[in-house]
């Protein structure tokens, strides 16, 4: 069975007294079973549930809140286990949408192809629908005298909709409650300061999934100031970055720049993401988009050499850093970058000198030492090459020495004994090497 989404018009004011006095009327007509879907974002459900509760004082009211995931998707066990200790004539039911398939949802929404979600395997979402479709009756025969009412944002209703059809069709009502703006202004404000892209890589994907989805439904609801969403889609695009999620996160940031063209923090950041992708000419573009409205962000340039080194476009890398240290004289790592482009068309000289540059600034500067090795050794200078390989390896010992296995810029002094000797020496502790 297919069934289309609710066409919820996005162009038409709600009422909200409207929308909650046909649910309370509703409530209070239905005799024994009945299912009640509102649609309202997770900000609305305190007042919501105040307020039936204010307004139904001859029923008794109880709330189910599933802060997490239902075990095995099983709802039905859930709620039993629930009004097994707390008898309700009306039970309202919130955070479904934390069963849901993590931020696939959101995925979908922000304009995935075909082909890409259906790589996806949708079946991790289908315990908590199936439950559903298959204790339709359990439901209807264990609590013929109880009123459920579920609480769920629209991508969660959506998805219900889609997946659990033969449960949604027994609906005895559906509402709509918009949230006030003053309450999403407070909480869109409340989501840009709880992180940023470093603490988001912290955090457990759980943690990054819920606030993808905690941000999908502020930017689903009614009355959001449109200065809001641009913020809200950057937010939600660091976070899907956080997780690697690189497609949904040019989605994410598109949202932003297509709302405030003048975002070049969204700008930059789609670059990045290009970048990861292999997108390199595009991810230029972005950048240049970005330094178009911000001359001086440091960060474009730095990451648009990078991006023009992996084309090989090696002069106009070295034009783009020194651009960057034009701003930052003392950025070390662009000028070990430069060095590595000045290697690479084989001015060894002047990359040597940018490394030296580079260390002067930071004297542990690993990477460049790795590279002025490399350098030395193509020049033939097997001393000096020797002893700046072994001042990087000292610094960070597993990555170089490995690299220096197999690295063909130590093609001229690899059959030295010393060179061997450096390979099988224990010395220092590693880290991560990175151009």
């Amino acid at each position: 069975m297919t069934m289309d989404l609710l066409q919820w018009d996005d162009d038409l004011e709600i009422d909200p007294a409207a929308e909650y006095q046909a649910l309370l009327t509703g409530l209070q007509r239905t005799q024994g079973f009945g299912l009640f879907f509102v649609q309202c974002s997770p900000f609305s459900c305190e007042p919501l549930i105040a307020q039936l509760t204010a307004d139904l004082p001859q029923n008794t009211l109880t709330v189910l809140s599933l802060t997490e995931p239902v075990p095995h998707g099983n709802v039905f066990k859930a709620i039993q286990a629930h009004l097994a200790a707390h008898s309700a004539e009306v039970l309202v039911v919130r955070g479904l949408e934390n069963s849901l398939p993590e931020a696939k949802e959101t995925a979908k929404r922000l304009g995935w192809s075909a082909e890409k979600l259906e790589k996806l395997n949708w079946q991790e979402a289908a315990p908590l629908f199936n439950n559903f479709n298959q204790q339709r009756e359990n439901f209807r025969d264990t609590f013929p005298h109880t009123r459920f009412v579920f609480l769920l944002p629209q991508y969660a209703l959506d998805a219900l909709i889609h997946r659990a059809p033969d449960f949604f069709d027994w609906r005895s009502g559906v509402a709509q409650i918009a949230d006030d703006t003053a309450t999403l202004a407070w909480e869109s404000l409340r989501i840009q300061l709880g992180g940023d892209y470093d603490q988001y890589l912290n955090w457990t994907q759980e943690q990054r999934n819920r606030r993808i989805l905690e941000i999908q439904s502020l930017l689903e609801a009614k009355n959001l100031e449109t200065s809001e969403k641009a913020s809200l889609h950057f937010e939600q695009g660091n976070l899907f970055a956080a997780s690697s999620e690189w497609e949904a996160a040019i989605a994410a940031y598109d949202a932003a720049i297509s709302i405030k063209p003048d975002k070049h923090e969204a700008l930059h950041n789609k670059g990045v993401a290009l970048g990861h992708l292999g997108r390199y000419e595009e991810s230029i573009a972005t950048f240049d988009a970005a330094l178009a409205i911000k001359p001086d962000k440091h960060s474009a340039l730095f990451n648009k050499g990078i991006a023009l080194g992996h084309l090989g476009r090696y002069e106009d890398e070295i034009a783009t850093y020194d651009a960057v240290l034009a701003i930052k004289p003392g950025d070390h790592e662009a000028l070990n970058n430069k060095g590595y482009a000045l290697d690479e068309l084989g001015r060894y000289e002047d990359a040597i000198a940018a490394y030296d540059a580079a260390l002067a600034i930071k004297p542990d500067c690993h990477e460049a030492l790795y590279n002025k090795a490399c350098c030395y050794s193509l020049k033939g200078e097997t001393d000096l090459a020797l002893e700046n390989l072994q001042e990087a390896i000292e610094l960070a010992l597993e990555k170089y020495r490995e690299m220096a296995k197999t690295d063909t810029d130590f093609d001229p002094i690899r059959n030295d004994p010393r060179f061997q000797a450096l390979l099988r020496e224990n010395c220092g502790s590693g880290t991560d090497f990175a151009r």
